[in-house]
């Protein structure tokens, strides 16, 4: 299928906003990831929050665009926008745009995860501390001799909250 140029130049208007939100959602995940290092539960609280709108208004952008992508004929997501893209002569800016949007893509994904695992890991600790406070020790937390979960002995709390 080959695509008129102002399909491609619709296109092209897209992408820039696409990209300035990716933009603007890295710096906070970014922000996010130094307030959970810190511990700051303010940072925290505010920079998921911030967090939460971004991902509504880049999910917007990415639904005006699978829209558009529906409406002249193409699949959504990154395999219509290829599609379109292969279908007639592009611009560098263009080409270029994509190239950063599907990089950076790629980089909120990982910073995503990252964030992700530290909160999961302080979710462990959390749960750990509060298991030896309220003597229920998790008996298969650790490896015994053989290498497998638990020791074969029985686990006796010291003390009750």
């Amino acid at each position: 299928m080959t695509a008129p140029p102002a399909t491609i130049s619709a296109l092209s208007q897209m992408l820039p906003a696409e990209l300035e939100c990716a933009r603007k959602l890295l710096d906070t995940l970014a922000a996010e990831h130094t307030a959970l290092i810190r511990g700051d539960a303010d940072s925290i609280s505010a920079a998921s929050s911030l967090k939460l709108r971004q991902m509504k208004e880049f999910q917007c952008l990415l639904s005006e665009r699978n829209r558009y992508l529906a409406r002249i004929g193409f699949p959504p997501g990154r395999e219509g926008t290829e599609a379109l893209l292969e279908s007639g002569p592009v611009d560098r800016p263009t080409r270029e745009n994509w190239e950063k949007l599907q990089k950076m893509a790629l980089r909120l994904r990982d910073g995503n995860d990252l964030n992700g695992g530290i909160v999961a890991l302080e979710q462990h600790h959390v749960q750990q501390a509060l298991d030896i406070l309220t003597g229920r020790v998790m008996e298969n937390q650790t490896y015994g001799p053989a290498g497998g979960r638990g020791s074969g002995h029985q686990s006796n709390s010291l003390a009750k909250a």
